[in-house]
């Protein structure tokens, strides 16, 4: 700037602050206070809020600050009254200030507990944050942002990644903790030369999975001696009811014979029976001996025949997924640059 635009500017520069020192009366900046407090006393917190307005615009002093962060108070506007109030707390060497700052400080922790914090993180190198469209701030955050409680939209951007945007709620005196893992952003592929495909080359043979086939082979038969056994112990049932039927022990009905007694009751009652008397008669004994390996056949036989039915079933499966497959067909590639008639050229091989 020419010495004679600095002498310009400091000139009007002068001026304004004169004007602004005119516009700034004493006694008009403390009617008008009064007047404020009259229409927050009589609430209306919106019209002193107005006429603070006002003011501030004449007469940009602490005090005045003060006055409309009280409005804000009475409004409810908890976030502007706790801003306003820490800034006019920052005025340096502001007597009125001093002189009244335990109060101003207990009336902006009385605002503060009506507000929220945010602290948010992110993985990616020279993030920003923003929240709700305004001016980003950088992270790591030096410590939790206060915000009004309520729907925000946090976003998160950073060079060389996808932008995140992320709508949350803060509630008052809520702590809202979110970490952002930011998408880096994809590289346009590179094109392709020109390339030209010729024949494919002849498929190898079919290759298999021998050990699984060989498995499944060992599984089959596996099942099926299972499902041997266990008609072996099913036949066994039909032995042991037979020496049921001749056992000696008729049991306390007057029948002539066991074989009888079956017919009337079944085997279990005939069994429940011989269990019951087994301490006191000897043929009892040896009848509930009998149906205890009546019972135990009768179970091998289903846990056998069921167990090979599924061996057998699993075994034959791994033999289907393991015979030949078809390989994949391998296709020659020649690419030619276009650099010159009869110049250059490569070729590749591909699996598809």
């Amino acid at each position: 700037m020419s010495p004679r635009g600095a002498a310009l500017a400091l000139c009007l520069s002068a001026v304004a602050y004169a004007a602004s020192a005119r516009a700034c009366d004493e006694r008009e900046r403390d009617a008008a206070v009064a007047r404020a407090n009259q229409l927050r006393s009589g609430g209306d917190a919106d019209g002193a809020l107005a006429t603070l307005r006002d003011l501030w615009g004449r007469c940009p002093e602490a005090r005045v600050l003060v006055q409309m962060a009280l409005a804000e108070h009475s409004a409810g506007r908890w976030f502007d009254a706790w801003r306003h109030m820490n800034e006019a707390l920052a005025t340096p060497g502001d007597t009125w200030i001093d002189a009244r700052r335990a109060v101003i400080e207990r009336a902006r922790d009385v605002c503060r507990a009506h507000l929220a914090t945010v602290l948010v993180t992110s993985d990616a190198r020279g993030a920003e944050l923003s929240i709700d469209g305004q001016a980003p701030v950088p992270l790591p955050l030096a410590r939790p942002l206060v915000v009004a409680p309520g729907s925000l939209t946090l976003e998160v951007r950073a060079p060389g990644h996808r932008p995140q945007p992320r709508a949350v709620t803060a509630e008052e005196g809520q702590t809202v903790e979110e970490t952002f893992a930011l998408e880096p952003e994809v590289a346009a592929a590179p094109v392709a030369p020109p390339a030209r495909e010729v024949a494919p080359e002849a498929p190898p043979p079919p290759r298999s999975s021998g050990a699984l086939r060989y498995a499944g082979v060992a599984v089959t038969a596996l099942g099926v001696g299972a499902v041997a056994f266990g008609a072996f112990q099913w036949a066994e049932t039909a032995s042991i009811n037979d020496s049921l039927a001749g056992a000696a022990y008729d049991g306390a009905e007057p029948y002539a014979s066991a074989r009888r007694y079956l017919d009337r009751t079944g085997a279990a009652g005939y069994c429940d029976r011989a269990a019951a008397q087994r301490g006191s008669d000897p043929a009892a004994a040896q009848a509930d001996s009998l149906c205890s390996a009546h019972g135990s056949a009768q179970a091998m036989a289903f846990a056998f025949g069921l167990g090979g039915v599924a061996l057998a079933g699993a075994g034959v499966a791994m033999i289907a997924l393991g015979g030949p497959r078809r390989a994949a067909t391998t296709t020659r590639v020649t690419v030619v640059p276009w650099l010159a008639a009869g110049v250059g050229g490569a070729t590749a091989v591909a699996a598809f």
